[in-house]
C-alpha cells in the first residue's frame, strides 16, 4: 500500500537533490567561465623585461609555479622552459589558442618581446578542477543539510495529514445503527471536500437503512395476512366432504396464491425502483411506443371486463430505462383498468406541450378524493372502501420511477365524465 507521507518525502527530497544538482551545473558553468576570463588575462598581464637577455629573467617566479613560459628566438629554437614540456609547441599566430596535447589540452598566449617570442600556457584541466572545487564547496552545505529536511518534511507531512487519522477514527466509529454525519468543524479546507462527501454517503446510507426496515417491517405485516388465508384455504381444501366443496375451497386457495403472487412480485418491483442509481441505464424511447406496448400487455384484462381500452397521440423522444418506464405505464393502466366499472372506459393518450412529453391515463372509474391523492403513493395505502383487490404498492412503484426518471406526476379529475385522470411529464429529448 502506498504511503502519501512516503510519496512526499521521496519526492520532495527528489526534487531537492534535483535542484541541488542544477545549482552546481550553472555555478560550474559560471566559476569556468569567470576562471577562464581571469586566467587569460592573467596570461598576458606579466610584462616581462628581456632587454637584458633571456637569462636576466628569473626562473622562479610565482608565475611559473602556475604557468608554463616559454622563449622562442626568431628562428623558432627554444630558448628557455620554466617546465621540462616538451610536447608543447610553438604557437605560430600571436595572442591566445587553445592546443590539444597527450596530457590534455592548454591554454597559450604568444607575445613578442625584445627579439623573442614569448610564449605563456596553463593546462585547462587545472581550470576546470578549480571550477569544480568552487561549484562543489557552494553546494556542500545544501547536500548536508537534505537528512535535516528530510526529517523536517517526514514531520510536517506526518502533523499535516493528522486530520485524516482524526476522519478515520470517526469513520470507524460509525455503525449500522448510528449513521451521524462526521464532525466538519476545525477541519482543513483540504480535507472539508472528503468530509462533506463522507457526510453526505452517511445520509444516504441512513435514509437507505430506513427504508429497508420499513420495507421490511411493512412486507412482513401485509404478507402475514395472505399467508394466513393460505393456510387457512388449504385446511379448508383438506376438510372438504365432497367435490364440489373440494374445487370451491381449490378456487379459493388459488385466488389467494395469485394475490400473494402479486404481493410479492410488487414487493420486489418496489424493492428494485427504490434503490437510487447514480448512472441508470438511460437511452432514447418512444414514450407513444411504450404506453402502446403496455395497452397491448393488458388488453387482455380489460377485454375480460369488457372495458373499452383505447391509445391515441404522437411520437414523444425521452430519455429514459425501458423496463422501468414499462413497469410504471402497466402500473398505472393496470389500475385503470381495476377500479373502472365493467363497460367502462380507458384512455390512454400521449402528447406535446411545451419542452414536455405528456402520458395521460383517464378512467370512469370511482377516482379519488383530493385530500387522499398525496397518500396513495404510500406504499400499502388503499383507499377505505375499497373492494378491488391489490397490493396497494403499485402506486408507490409508479412514484419512486418517476422520481428518478426527473418527471412528475399529478392526479385530476376526468373530465366530462366522473373518473380518474393521471398525467406524468417527462423532458422531451432533443
Amino acid at each position: 500500500m502506498k504511503s502519501i507521507r512516503h510519496q512526499l518525502l521521496t519526492r520532495l527530497l527528489t526534487g531537492l537533490a534535483i535542484g541541488c544538482l542544477a545549482v552546481a551545473l550553472c555555478i560550474y558553468y559560471v566559476a569556468r567561465t569567470e576562471i577562464d576570463e581571469l586566467f587569460d588575462f592573467a596570461l598576458a598581464v606579466p610584462d616581462i623585461d628581456l632587454s637584458g637577455g633571456v637569462g636576466a629573467h628569473p626562473s622562479n617566479s610565482d608565475m611559473e609555479q602556475d604557468f608554463v613560459v616559454q622563449f622562442h628566438d626568431d628562428d623558432g629554437k627554444l630558448s628557455y622552459s620554466s617546465q621540462l614540456i616538451d610536447s608543447l609547441p610553438r604557437v605560430p599566430d600571436l595572442g591566445y589558442s587553445t592546443v590539444t596535447l597527450p596530457s590534455g589540452k592548454w591554454r597559450v598566449y604568444r607575445a613578442y618581446n625584445h627579439g623573442h617570442y614569448i610564449q605563456v600556457a596553463q593546462s585547462l584541466e587545472e581550470r576546470r578542477v578549480l571550477a569544480a572545487d568552487a561549484a562543489l564547496r557552494t553546494i556542500m552545505p545544501l547536500l548536508l543539510l537534505l537528512p535535516v529536511l528530510g526529517l523536517l518534511i517526514w514531520f510536517t507531512v506526518g502533523r499535516g495529514l493528522r486530520p485524516l487519522t482524526h476522519v478515520a477514527s470517526a469513520v470507524r466509529q460509525r455503525t449500522a445503527s448510528v449513521l451521524n454525519p462526521l464532525p466538519s468543524a476545525n477541519i482543513p479546507i483540504e480535507v472539508q471536500p472528503l468530509v462533506l462527501a463522507i457526510n453526505d454517503l452517511l445520509i444516504r446510507l441512513s435514509r437507505a437503512l430506513h427504508g429497508l426496515r420499513s420495507f421490511v417491517a411493512d412486507a412482513a405485516h401485509e404478507l402475514r395476512t395472505p399467508l394466513t388465508a393460505i393456510r387457512i384455504q388449504s385446511q379448508l381444501v383438506e376438510r372438504a366432504e365432497n367435490n364440489d366443496e373440494r374445487a370451491l375451497a381449490y378456487a379459493d386457495f388459488r385466488q389467494g396464491l395469485d394475490r400473494a403472487t402479486h404481493l410479492v412480485t410488487q414487493l420486489l418491483a418496489l424493492a428494485r425502483h427504490e434503490q437510487e442509481r447514480e448512472h441508470p441505464a438511460w437511452q432514447s424511447l418512444d414514450l407513444l411506443a411504450l404506453a402502446r406496448s403496455g395497452v397491448a400487455e393488458l388488453a387482455p384484462l380489460a377485454a375480460a371486463r369488457d372495458i373499452d381500452i383505447g391509445i391515441s397521440g404522437e411520437s414523444a423522444p425521452i430519455q429514459g430505462e425501458a423496463e422501468a418506464l414499462g413497469v410504471m405505464i402497466c402500473n398505472l393502466v393496470d389500475n385503470a383498468i381495476r377500479y373502472t366499472p365493467e363497460h367502462g372506459r380507458v384512455d390512454v393518450i400521449v402528447r406535446h406541450a411545451d419542452a414536455q412529453a405528456i402520458l395521460e391515463i383517464s378512467d370512469n372509474g370511482p377516482g379519488i378524493a383530493v385530500d387522499e391523492r398525496e397518500r396513495i403513493f404510500d406504499r400499502f395505502y388503499r383507499s377505505p372502501g375499497t373492494r378491488t383487490t391489490g397490493s396497494g404498492l403499485g402506486l408507490a412503484i409508479v412514484k419512486n420511477i418517476v422520481l428518478q426518471h426527473g418527471a412528475s406526476i399529478e392526479l385530476e379529475d376526468a373530465m366530462p365524465e366522473h373518473g380518474l385522470l393521471v398525467r406524468v411529464r417527462f423532458t422531451k429529448s432533443v
